[in-house]
C-alpha cells in the first residue's frame, strides 16, 4: 500500500514530462519560425535593409568574371598576393586622401538636401535639431578621422627611413576605413534623409516643454533676468505653431496627426509624472495647447483646410475630456475650492465658430455645435456627480460656483447659437435642435441628484424655447422632426423624473406655433403621442393625470383663439386640433381611464369646437394645405 501511495502522486508530473518532451520539438520549431518571420518583417518593413544596399551584384560580377578570365589565360606568373612596396603604399595612400577629399562635397550636398527636406516639414526646428543628429555627427566625425588618418601614414611611410610593420599597418588600417567611409555615406545619407522627415521630430519638439522649458521661461520671461526672444524662438507651442501653419497650407495631414497625438500623450505624461517629479505642471501646458489650437484654426480656415479645421476641434475636445476627467489635478495653486468653469473651451469654440460661419465653412460650424453638445454632455455625465453637484433648490439666487457655471455656460452657448441667425445659416438649427433634444435625453440619464436634474431641464427648456421661437420667425419651412427638439425627452421625463416642466416648455411651444400660423399636423401628433405615454401610465403617478389634464385645457385653450372669419389655414389647425384630441378620447378606454375628472374636461373641450361643421364645409371647397398626419 505504501508503495502504491508513494508512486500515485508522482505519475501525473511524470506524464507532464512525457508529453512536455514530445511536444518540444514542435515548440522549438514554431518559436524559430515566429522569430524568423519576426526578423524578416523588421529587416524588409522596420529596417528596410534592401535600401541601403546601393551596390549592383550584377556589374560586381561581371567586373570578377573578366579579371578572373584574364588572370586565368593570361597571367603566367601565377597568382600574386603580398603587401606593396613602400613606394607604392605612398602612392595609394596619397591618392586615397585625394578621392576622400572629393566625397565632401557629395556629402555636403546631400546634407543640405536633408536640411531643406526637414526644413520644409518642421520650419526653424530645424536649427536647434538638424545639426545635432548623429548621422552628420557620424559621418562628419569619419571623414575627419580618415583624412587625418591618411595625412599622418603619407607623413610617416614618406618620413620612414626603412619599412616596417608599424607602416604597413597604417597603410592597410587607413585604406580599410577609407572603403568603409565610402561605403557608408550612401547608406548614412539615406538615414538622415528618413531622420529629415521623420514625425518622431515633433515628439522630439514636444518633449522639450520640460524642467528645462520652465527654468527658461522664468528667467526670461518673468523675472527679465535674460533674452526674451531667444526664449520665445526656441518655445516649443511657437515652432509647433509654424510646423502646423506649414502643414496646414500643404495639406499635410500626417503631421497635424502627429501633432495632435504627440501633444495629447505628452500632456497624459506630464500628469503621470508631477506627482513624482514635479518638473512642471500639466496645467501650463494644457494653456499652452489652448494657445496653439487658436492659432492654428484661424489658419486652417483661411486655407480652405477643412480635414485640419475638424482635427483641430476634435483636438480641442480630446484636450478638454481629459482636463476634465482629471479637473482636480489642474490645481496648481493648490485652491481650496477648485472647480471647472469650462470658460477658456466656450471662448475657443466661440471664437471657431464665428471664424467658421465667417468664412461659410458650414460642415465645421455643424461640427463645432456638435463638439460642444459632446462636451456639456461630459460635464453632465461626469463633472457634476464627480464633485457631488446638488443644486440648492431652496435658494431663490444660487451663489455656489457650480450653479453659476450652468448659469453662465447656457447663456454663452445661447450667445454662440444665436449667431445662426446673425448670419442667416437657419439649416444649422437642425443640429441646434439635436443639441438640446440629446441633451435633454442625457440629463435624464445622468447620475446627478434629482434637484440637479431639474434645474438642468429648467435651463434647457428655457433657451430652447427662446431659440425655437426666433428660428420660427426666420424660417417658412414645415416644422418637421429635424427642426422639433422635443416629444421624445418629455416623455423620458415624466418617466424617471416625475416633472412637468419639459411639457410646460413644450406646451408653451405648441401654443406659440398655433400663434404664429406654423402649428402642423406633426407637432399636434407629437403632443396626442405623449397624451397617449400618460394614459398608458395612468396609474403609476399623479403626476401623469395633471399631465393629461394640460394637454387636455391646451387643446380647449387654442380652439377659443379660432373665429368664424378665420384664414384657411387657421381652419385647418383648428379641425386638426378637433380631430386628435378626438383621438386622445378615443383611446381612453383602451388604456382603461375611467377618471371622471379626465373624461369631463375631453368631453368639455370637444363640446366647444363649435366650428368644426362649418369649417368643414368651407374647406372641402377649397381644398386642404396642411397634410395630416396619423
Amino acid at each position: 500500500m505504501k508503495s502504491e501511495e508513494n508512486t500515485e502522486p508522482n505519475e501525473p508530473l511524470k506524464n507532464k514530462i512525457i508529453k512536455g518532451l514530445i511536444w518540444l520539438p514542435l515548440l522549438v520549431w514554431r518559436f524559430f519560425i515566429r522569430q524568423f518571420y519576426r526578423m524578416q518583417f523588421r529587416l524588409n518593413h522596420q529596417w528596410r535593409v534592401k535600401e541601403f544596399i546601393f551596390l549592383n551584384y550584377w556589374v560586381l560580377l561581371s567586373l570578377a568574371f573578366v579579371v578572373t578570365i584574364l588572370n586565368t589565360t593570361l597571367n603566367k606568373s601565377g597568382y600574386y598576393f603580398a603587401i606593396p612596396s613602400l613606394a607604392t603604399e605612398l602612392y595609394i595612400s596619397e591618392n586615397t586622401l585625394r578621392t576622400v577629399s572629393i566625397f565632401v562635397g557629395i556629402v555636403f550636398s546631400f546634407i543640405v538636401l536633408s536640411f531643406n527636406v526637414f526644413y520644409k516639414y518642421f520650419g526653424r526646428f530645424a536649427f536647434v535639431q538638424f545639426f545635432t543628429s548623429k548621422y552628420i555627427k557620424f559621418i562628419f566625425t569619419l571623414f575627419i578621422g580618415d583624412m587625418m588618418l591618411l595625412i599622418y601614414t603619407c607623413g610617416y611611410l614618406k618620413e620612414g627611413a626603412a619599412r616596417d610593420a608599424y607602416g604597413d599597418s597604417l597603410f592597410i588600417f587607413s585604406i580599410i576605413v577609407s572603403v568603409v567611409l565610402v561605403l557608408s555615406i550612401i547608406p548614412t545619407l539615406i538615414l538622415l534623409l528618413r531622420s529629415s522627415q521623420n514625425r518622431d521630430n515633433i515628439r522630439q519638439l514636444i518633449s522639450q516643454f520640460n524642467g528645462d522649458w520652465s527654468i527658461s521661461y522664468h528667467v526670461n520671461i518673468l523675472w527679465k533676468d535674460g533674452n526674451e526672444n531667444a526664449h520665445l524662438q526656441r518655445d516649443p507651442i511657437t515652432l509647433l505653431i509654424e510646423i502646423g501653419t506649414a502643414a496646414i497650407k500643404d495639406f499635410d495631414r500626417t503631421t497635424i496627426v502627429s501633432i495632435k497625438k504627440g501633444c495629447l500623450d505628452h500632456l497624459k505624461k506630464m500628469h503621470a509624472d508631477y506627482p513624482v517629479q514635479q518638473e512642471i505642471h500639466p496645467d501650463k501646458f494644457y494653456h499652452k495647447l489652448n494657445e496653439l489650437t487658436r492659432n492654428l484654426f484661424p489658419v486652417a480656415i483661411k486655407e480652405r483646410n477643412e480635414n485640419a479645421a475638424l482635427m483641430i476641434i476634435h483636438f480641442q475636445l480630446e484636450l478638454e475630456e481629459f482636463y476634465i476627467r482629471n479637473f482636480k489635478d489642474f490645481n496648481p495653486t493648490q485652491q481650496s475650492d477648485h472647480h471647472y468653469d469650462g470658460i477658456l473651451f466656450m471662448v475657443v469654440m466661440k471664437e471657431f465658430f464665428l471664424k467658421a460661419l465667417q468664412f461659410n465653412e458650414d460642415g465645421v460650424s455643424e461640427t463645432i455645435i456638435s463638439t460642444l453638445r459632446k462636451w456639456w454632455t461630459l460635464v453632465i455625465d461626469v463633472y457634476f456627480p464627480a464633485v457631488k453637484y446638488d443644486y440648492p433648490k431652496g435658494e431663490r439666487f444660487p451663489t455656489d460656483k457650480n450653479s453659476f457655471f450652468v448659469g453662465s455656460t447656457y447663456y454663452e452657448l445661447n450667445n454662440i447659437f444665436e449667431l445662426v441667425f446673425t448670419y442667416k445659416k437657419l439649416f444649422l438649427y437642425k443640429e441646434i435642435a439635436l443639441f438640446f433634444g440629446v441633451l435633454n435625453a442625457e440629463i435624464v440619464s445622468s447620475k446627478n441628484t434629482r434637484n440637479t436634474v431639474v434645474h438642468l431641464l429648467q435651463r434647457n427648456g428655457s433657451y430652447l424655447v427662446s431659440l425655437f421661437q426666433k428660428f420660427i420667425t426666420l424660417t417658412d419651412s414645415e416644422i418637421t422632426s429635424s427642426v422639433y427638439p422635443f416629444g421624445h425627452g418629455t416623455t423620458q421625463e415624466l418617466i424617471y423624473i416625475k416633472s412637468q416642466v419639459p411639457l410646460q416648455y413644450e406646451l408653451d411651444v405648441f401654443e406659440y406655433l398655433f400663434r404664429n400660423g406654423k402649428l402642423n399636423a406633426y407637432v399636434i401628433n407629437i403632443v396626442k403621442a405623449i397624451a397617449y405615454h400618460t394614459m398608458a401610465r395612468f396609474t403609476e403617478d399623479a403626476g401623469n393625470k395633471k399631465a393629461l389634464l394640460s394637454i387636455i385645457a391646451k387643446f380647449d385653450h387654442l380652439q377659443a383663439y379660432v373665429k368664424d372669419d378665420a384664414s384657411d389655414t387657421q381652419k385647418e389647425t383648428y379641425l386638426l386640433l378637433e380631430r386628435y384630441l378626438g383621438y386622445i378620447q378615443e383611446w381612453m378606454p383602451e388604456y382603461k381611464i375611467k377618471d371622471e375628472d379626465v373624461l369631463q374636461a375631453v368631453s368639455t373641450a370637444l363640446s366647444h369646437f363649435g366650428f368644426k361643421e362649418k369649417f368643414t364645409k368651407d374647406l372641402d371647397k377649397k381644398g386642404y394645405i396642411i397634410k395630416d398626419v396619423r
